[in-house]
């Protein structure tokens, strides 16, 4: 065998491969799929009321029917269904999930006699009604949604472990937690309504990824935007007032203070740092003369001075040799 049969012979095997691959998976995308479009199809068991296809609807008039899925046995799973009413008062009508026996069972159902929204546990306790589960209705004053009777609607479920969450025309409405019942058969209830379903599918669930846990909250209350926290006072910081350079005086280095009493001139003070302040007496002193007499003096002196000086040579006898 040459090269290029081997190649082709390989191509031919990785397509026959990936078409059984491709086939396996669109079989895998739908648990059940039903239309009703064939009234002569068997896909459904009747446990209770009567049910009946009819123009591509399964319908029920009794006032406690249930009708399930042949063949389904799931654990978690998203279901949708379409649905419509046929009366003006209908107490409730919905999807079965988990179904056991015609005693134990969970229902996601909606109706318009009291614009009721519920996810019920059925159990022998309460077989008609409903055990327990959760109910929103505006009586409750838990909700302000009004069933029209007349409208179509889409009721979406999706089941995870013990988790169920309720979808109508593609908006959560409803999330419930319960483990009484862990897996079991799909189905349809009606209770005292006269209902008509479009289709019936059943899906794997989208596995979801896993997100990093973030720490764990504290259960203490979240403080709101008009809580307001009370600090300890900052330490007080010291106010710098500058004084204005117009009133800084410079200081002169003090100096000593001498007086001349010979003179008529102003003293010169110094006060010293130790703000003690001392006098200089020039010693000897000096006598003091007017400077007005001081030429009458001179001339008195100079006339003095003549006169001793004839006398002295009058009085002293000449010498002879």
């Amino acid at each position: 065998m040459n090269k290029v049969a081997i190649l082709s012979s390989a191509v031919l095997l990785a397509a026959l491969l990936m078409l059984a691959s491709n086939a396996q998976s669109a079989g895998a995308e739908a648990y059940f799929n039903d239309d009703f479009s064939d009234p002569n199809s068997s896909n459904w068991s009747m446990i209770r009321g009567t049910w009946f296809e009819s123009g591509g609807e399964y319908s029920t008039s009794a006032g406690n029917s249930i009708s399930i899925a042949d063949g389904i046995n799931v654990t978690d799973c998203a279901i949708e269904t379409s649905l419509r009413f046929n009366a003006p008062i209908n107490l409730r009508a919905g999807i079965v999930f988990r179904y056991s026996t015609a005693l134990s069972y969970y229902s996601f159902e909606i109706g318009n006699q009291f614009n009721e929204i519920a996810i019920v546990r059925y159990s022998p306790v309460s077989p008609i009604y409903g055990e327990t589960g959760a109910f929103i209705r505006p009586s409750f004053e838990n909700s302000s949604l009004t069933i029209d009777p007349s409208a179509m609607y889409i009721l979406g479920l999706e089941i995870q472990g013990t988790r169920y969450d309720a979808f109508i025309n593609e908006q959560k409405v409803l999330s419930w937690n319960d483990d009484a019942y862990s897996s079991g058969a799909v189905g349809l209830r009606a209770s005292s309504a006269d209902v008509s379903f479009d289709y019936v599918r059943i899906f794997p669930l989208t596995p979801t990824a896993t997100a990093t846990p973030s720490p764990a909250a504290s259960d203490a209350p979240t403080p709101s935007s008009s809580f307001s926290a009370t600090s300890s006072p900052a330490p007080s910081t010291p106010t710098y007032s500058p004084t204005p350079l117009a009133s800084l005086q410079p200081t002169s280095t003090p100096t000593a203070t001498i007086s001349l009493t010979s003179t008529p001139q102003p003293s010169l003070t110094e006060s010293p740092t130790s703000g003690i302040e001392e006098t200089l007496t020039p010693s000897p002193s000096i006598p003091e003369f007017p400077s007005e007499t001081l030429p009458m003096a001179i001339i008195a002196i100079t006339a003095l001075v003549a006169i001793l000086g004839k006398r002295i040579r009058t009085d002293v006898p000449s010498l002879k040799t």
